[in-house]
């Protein structure tokens, strides 16, 4: 079990690395693309409004699943707090199997989407439309992992917080 949680977390630090990449073409792509505009002197370019847009999301979408096991996510845990342990993991449980159920539709939708349109080139960067829309299977597919280790932890929490009682 050890050994699947330091995959995870390195395939987490890989995530987390790639994202950063694409958060940061996506802001340099803006920050020259308005200076290109406004500063007379710089080559117009047409195309970082689409950069930004594709890198952006795809930074987005890779940590989502991050993101949902770290408890990033807007939750309302009121009442889930004051429910006895077992009771708050079967809801735990109930809400993970509607977000894997989700993120595998949303995936196998994604991926058919991509290989749909795999003769499609972008407007303006003019790349083929599968490379930005298999960023929704593989985000999804990431989700899902996560999300699965998610309920891991849950039930290990549960395990160690009847031993100590």
């Amino acid at each position: 079990m050890q050994l699947l949680f330091k995959i995870r977390d390195t395939v987490e630090k890989a995530t987390e690395i790639v994202a950063i990449v694409f958060f940061a073409i996506g802001i340099l792509s803006t920050i020259y693309g308005t200076f290109s505009r406004t500063i007379t002197f710089l080559p117009s370019i047409s195309w970082s409004a689409e950069l930004t847009r594709f890198s952006i999301i795809s930074a987005v979408l890779l940590v989502a699943g991050i993101g949902i096991r770290r408890g990033m996510q807007v939750s309302f845990t009121l009442v889930l707090e004051k429910l006895p342990p077992s009771f708050r993991l079967g809801l735990h449980m109930i809400n993970n199997a509607i977000i894997i159920t989700f993120f595998i539709v949303i995936g196998f939708f994604g991926f058919d989407m991509a290989i749909t349109n795999t003769g499609q080139h972008s407007p303006i960067l003019q790349i083929p439309m599968i490379i930005p829309y298999l960023f929704i299977p593989i985000s999804s597919l990431l989700v899902v992992i996560e999300v699965i280790f998610l309920a891991f932890e849950q039930v290990l929490e549960l395990k160690n917080t009847k031993k100590t009682t």
